[in-house]
Formats: C-alpha cells, sequence, structure tokens
C-alpha cells in the first residue's frame, strides 16, 4: 500500500538528541506522547495525544513520518514533516533541514537464528562427548 499520511500503530519509538530521549516504552518528561493519527479524527495527522505519527509509504517502504512527540506541557517537542525536522524547548525553538532517511532495519530470519542455535547445541554435544 502507498500513499502519504497513512495510519498505523508505531512500537518501540526511539529518538535521542543530545541529553533529550523520546523513549516510547520508557516515558519520562520529553516524551509523553505523538502527535499523530487519531482514530476518532482519522483527517487530523499531526495531533496531540496521537496513537504515531502518519506515514509516507513508497515502493512498500516507509519514506517519511508526519506528526511528531511531545514532551511536558508540550514545552517540548520533536516535529516530522517531509525533509524538516522542527525542534522545541521551553524557551524557543529550532528548525533544522534533515537529509537523513528512514530506514527499515532488518531482523534476523527465523532459520538463521534456529540454525545458529542447532550449531551451538551440536558443537556443545560434541565437546561433552570428547570429555
Amino acid at each position: 500500500m502507498n500513499g502519504t499520511a497513512l495510519h498505523g500503530l508505531m512500537t518501540n519509538f526511539y529518538l535521542q538528541i543530545g541529553t533529550r530521549v523520546y523513549d516510547q516504552n520508557h516515558p519520562n518528561d520529553d516524551f509523553i506522547g505523538f502527535r499523530g493519527w487519531l482514530p476518532e479524527e482519522p483527517r487530523c495527522v499531526a495531533c496531540i495525544g496521537g496513537v504515531s505519527p502518519s506515514i509516507t509509504v513508497e515502493g512498500g517502504e516507509v519514506t517519511d513520518l508526519i506528526g511528531g512527540v511531545y514532551g511536558v506541557g508540550d514545552g517540548t517537542g520533536v516535529d516530522f514533516f517531509g525533509n524538516n525536522l522542527y525542534v522545541g524547548w521551553s524557551g524557543g525553538s529550532t528548525h533544522i533541514y534533515m537529509t537523513g532517511a528512514i530506514s527499515r532495519v532488518p531482523e534476523p530470519s527465523t532459520l538463521y537464528v534456529l540454525g545458529i542455535g542447532l550449531s551451538t547445541a551440536l558443537s556443545l554435544s560434541r565437546r561433552m562427548q570428547k570429555r
């Protein structure tokens, strides 16, 4: 499925900028929640309290985030729109032009992990037999 401002559920989101850490699994003053889509407001792609940022998909790959993350009182936050990153902290904000890309993090296949496990078990059993 290709498109812009698509909805999905994001898990394990982690972003660190300097000492600020936005970690979905360990909420703190820096990370309270997402700006993104709300199931009850599907047209809103960057609502505070969103389930996750909206995404753009091209050729089956996620290429962009739309929305952001926010902290206590919305005084700290990072907004994502295209190649732009808007970083705001209490007392001001900074516009950063981002030239990075979003890419899939490869995970080992089940057969690969199973093969390593079986190889290790075989190696250990041979060592035990030699003793």
